[in-house]
This record gives structure tokens, sequence and C-alpha cells, in this order.
């Protein structure tokens, strides 16, 4: 009885030594289970990245973007959390300045504008009707000239050739060196015809009676008084056409051309050559030696001639009637 007793014992011991390997088993088994879980957990944290356009991924929290800023570099923030990237945008890669799409823009413009300024083309330059400056590439101004005739293209404009000799009345004239004046040259005292000085002998004195410009001289090649569409606003499209015939050239300085009405138009310095024209416009521009410029300032429509009828008439210095024209 005795020896049953203990073999029971034994037993008994045996079993409680079982239960306990299997429970510091099952407490090994939930300890491994919870140190995964903690390791995934960080694991997922520190892989998950923001998806970039280009197949790359950004895994810090602020990352360049394939976006713009206007025409800076964007950067955007990446929730490494969620793998998703935030709404806000920025312009530094510490994603601490917001991005102003519309103020980078326009100092973009700014900018380029300003660098434009720093640089200029150099050489002359109008800066009104009558006067030019000469720019320096770094935009400052120099020299200033005068244009007596007026200032187009950043050029003056030139009166006449260097160098031309022309006769008015008794004097020899000779344009000047920048071609804007006509400076006398020498008194011819027996007249200046050609563009040169008469000598005292019968034969000049015959030529000189012989080259007066007269009627014969003068023909109206075309006249285009009916401006097309309104004429008291499409000035220059009222024009005529003169043509000297004669042999010799006319100096027509101080001559004058009119309407039937008041209107008269008073001829600048201006020679005409033989077998040459010129045009006459009723609106504004620049005179040249085959272009003159009425200016007409009347009111309230400044057109000269009428579209049904009218007469032109021509006249010397001294009043004296030298073409007459009728339309129609």
């Amino acid at each position: 009885m005795v020896r049953q007793k203990n073999k029971e014992g034994i037993v008994f011991s045996y079993f409680l030594v079982s239960v306990l390997f299997i429970i510091a088993g099952c407490n090994d088994k939930v300890d491994n289970e919870f140190d995964s879980d903690i390791t995934a957990a960080a694991t997922l944290k520190i892989y998950k990245a923001c998806k970039l356009p280009n197949e790359k991924f950004c895994d810090s929290e602020c990352c360049e973007s394939e976006e713009k800023c206007g025409n800076q570099i964007m950067y955007k923030k990446c929730d490494l959390e969620s793998g998703e990237w935030q709404t806000d945008k920025y312009t530094n890669n510490q994603c601490t300045t917001i991005c102003d799409a519309a103020n980078s823009e326009n100092t973009s413009d700014i900018e380029q504008a300003e660098e434009e300024l720093e640089t200029c083309i150099e050489g002359w330059k109008c800066i009104d009707k009558h006067q030019r400056m000469y720019r320096m590439p770094n935009c400052s101004f120099m020299l200033t000239e005068y244009c007596e005739i007026g200032c187009v293209d950043d050029t003056c404009i030139k009166l006449c050739e260097p160098g031309t000799l022309s006769c008015r009345d008794k004097v020899l004239r000779m344009c000047s060196e920048d071609g804007s004046i006509w400076v006398n040259k020498e008194i011819c005292e027996f007249g200046c015809e050609d563009n040169k000085c008469l000598e005292n002998n019968q034969d000049n004195f015959t030529q000189s009676n012989q080259n007066k410009c007269e009627n014969s001289c003068f023909e109206i090649v075309e006249f285009h008084y009916d401006a097309e569409g309104n004429d008291c606003k499409n000035l220059n499209d009222e024009y005529l056409i003169l043509k000297n015939k004669c042999s010799y050239s006319c100096d027509l300085t101080g001559w004058s051309i009119s309407d039937a009405s008041t209107h008269s138009y008073t001829f600048p310095s201006f020679s005409l050559g033989s077998e040459s024209t010129f045009k006459l416009y009723t609106g504004d521009g620049i005179d040249t030696f085959t272009e003159l410029y009425w200016k007409s300032k009347y009111t309230p429509c400044k057109a000269i001639w009428n579209n049904d009828a009218d007469t032109l008439t021509l006249k010397n210095t001294a009043g004296e009637l030298i073409l007459v024209y009728n339309y129609p």
C-alpha cells in the first residue's frame, strides 16, 4: 500500500511539470506574436512613401515635385504614415514657404523686364519730332542732336543732298553737309540758271529770258480730288501731280496753289527739275524732293478739293497767274 501511494505521487509530479512547461510555452508564443506585431508596425511606418509621377517614390517629409510654382521648383509634403501627399505646395526644400504662383509669375516678369532694361542697343534714338540722342549700351544718353526738318526712324530727315547746288532768284545755293539746310554760296549779278551764275553777255541774257517758268512748262499729270471713303478723314488720298515739261528747272519757292474757294498752299524751298514731277497731298507728312504736304488745318472739314467741280490756279511769287486747271 505504501508503494502504491508513492507511484501515484510520482505520476502527479510528472503531470504538474508538464502543465508548467505547456504554460511557459504558451507565454513564449504570446510574447513572440506581440513582438512580431510591433516589428511589422514599425516596418510599415518606415517604408511607406508617396509616389511621384515618374514612378519614383518620396520617402522624406518634403520632396521635389514635377509641378511648378510659377517659374520656380515646387515641393510637397509626404505623410509617411499614410503614404499620401498633403495638399499644400511649397517653394523651398524644407516645405516651409507656401507657393503663391501668381506672385511668382509677376516677380518673374518684373525680373525679366529689369534684365531687358539693363541692356540697350547703342545708337541714335529719336526723342521727339526734332531731336535725337545717342544711347549707350547701359541705356544712358550722351549726345543730343537737333534735326532741322524732323527726326524719323532715329534719323534726321534731309532737306537736300549734301553738296547739291540750286538757284534761287540771283542766289546760287549749296546744300549743307548734313543735308538739313540750303546755304547761300554766291550772289549772281546777272542771274542764276541751271545751278550756276550767268555771265554778262547777250547769249546768256537771251537764255535768261527764254528760261522763264511760264504756263507752257506745267502740266497736271493726275488729279485725285475724290478720296476714297470720307474725304474729310482720308486726306492723303486727295492729291495732285504736277510736271515741269521745260528743259530747265523751275524754282517754285514762294509760289502758291489755290482752289476756287479761299484755300491756298504756299511752296516751301522747292525746285522742280526738268521733266520732273511732284505730288501734293492734302494731309500731313514729311516733305521730300518728290512729295509735298498741304497739311490742311481748315474746319470743319480739312478736305480741299470739291468732288463735283473746282478750279486749280498756280501763281508765282509776283502773284502772276501761271496755270489754271478746271474740272470736271
